[in-house]
């Protein structure tokens, strides 16, 4: 197979996915197991997902702590968060915790009774399957 590259400037990660989702979207972004998820499908589910997020309170600048194994389902909430210019990272070394389940917890900006560099968590969605 022929390697596909992307050319052209791009301003962010949830760009260059758009862009990958629109020339290429059949083609596979992940392959975990059985499960597959193709560029479009990605950018579908990351763009779903920051709507729910947006209307609960996310907007540029805040955290959303992703406390999931790596997986499909965590590409799509990175980039969920990259999408409403959220810092989307993982908070804990290694793997999630039995106890702690899969879920998504939405972070704040600070405020004044947050102190300085903390933050306060706003709330949590669970993952689906958890």
């Amino acid at each position: 197979m022929t390697p596909r590259v992307m050319t052209g400037a791009y301003d962010s990660l949830p760009d260059l996915l758009a862009a990958v989702a629109a020339e290429h979207p059949g083609l596979d972004a992940f392959v975990d197991g059985a499960e597959r998820l193709s560029f479009a499908g990605w950018h579908e589910r990351a763009s779903g997902l920051a709507a729910v997020l947006a209307r609960r309170g996310v907007a540029r600048g805040d955290v959303v702590c992703l406390m999931l194994p790596s997986s499909i389902d965590y590409a799509v909430c990175y980039a969920a968060a990259l999408q409403l210019g959220a810092d989307g990272g993982r908070r804990h070394p290694g793997p999630v915790a039995a106890d702690a389940g899969d879920r998504l917890r939405v972070g704040a900006r600070p405020g004044p009774r947050a102190g300085a560099g903390r933050r306060r968590a706003r709330g949590v969605l669970r993952h689906p399957g958890a």
